[in-house]
């Protein structure tokens, strides 16, 4: 699988220069968004879909994980609005559509950080009813799920498994809710740690994963050391050996929930 760009830098800076990533409010400055009103850059955006499309046909690429960050601050605002912004994301999926299924590319739509439960399932919702599983899938990120879903970490894979074709797994301590309305606690949370370090329970995860329709190797999204450099070359191929030691213990978690099947 790969990983779909956003189309330009979403990232803006609060009073105190900390990097704050704008997602409650529709960004019009991204210059190639295929939700975007102004209808040059929306088409812009579809055709960087395409040409991550051609790239994965390119490498052999099944899926590619699509992120639809939700202006939810305008949807509280105004239901119209919302709906404006959802008849640009069809429009959008409509043309993107004959091209994916044509190149045998699945798109999955990622669960993301900071956009509040109900508003990702809502997109969840529109957006399977409206195509199919050849066209349209989730990808589930268990690491965004255990910070944002606080009442149930496992809430998409329950609902939606059955649309689970790309994973990101990775492990967190996951925030206390009333800080989910600061963003920058939320994205320092998303540790990208490996399994069995965090809040997660990998049985659980294992169950669902087993009983998807998934046609490929789970995927890991972990980061090793964010931002420093490795004290020798011994400590990162440790730390390697270690992810592959966690690798195979989630995937044997899966062979034995296959065999219960």
């Amino acid at each position: 699988t790969i990983h779909a760009s956003e189309g330009g830098q979403r990232d803006l800076f609060d009073a105190q220069g900390r990097k704050v990533p704008h997602v409650r409010e529709r960004c019009t400055r991204i210059r190639k968004d295929y939700t975007n009103p102004n209808e040059y850059l929306r088409l812009a955006g579809v055709d960087l879909i395409k040409n991550r499309i051609d790239l994965c046909s390119h490498i052999g690429a099944k899926a590619m994980v699509l992120h639809m960050q939700l202006p939810f601050g305008m949807f509280r605002r105004s239901s119209s609005d919302m709906e404006d912004y959802y008849q640009q994301v069809y429009k959008s999926f409509d043309e993107v559509q004959p091209y994916a299924k044509a190149a045998g590319v699945k798109i999955a739509l990622e669960n993301l950080l900071f956009t509040p439960v109900e508003y990702e399932l809502d997109k969840f919702e529109r957006l399977f009813q409206r195509y199919d599983f050849d066209f349209l899938g989730l990808c589930y990120d268990s690491g965004h799920a255990s910070i944002m879903c606080q009442d149930n970490y496992y809430l998409y894979l329950e609902k939606y498994h059955d649309r689970l074709c790309v994973t990101h797994l990775q492990d967190t301590d996951s925030v206390p809710r009333e800080k989910l309305d600061d963003d920058v606690v939320v994205v320092q949370a998303d540790a990208h740690r490996v399994p069995f370090t965090g809040v997660l329970d990998w049985q659980k995860i294992a169950y669902w994963v087993a009983r998807a329709p998934l046609e490929m190797p789970a995927d890991f999204e972990i980061g090793l050391k964010y931002n420093q450099s490795f004290e020798s070359e011994k400590e990162e191929m440790d730390l390697l050996s270690d992810c592959h030691e966690r690798a195979l213990k989630f995937h044997q978690l899966v062979l034995n929930e296959k065999e219960l099947l």
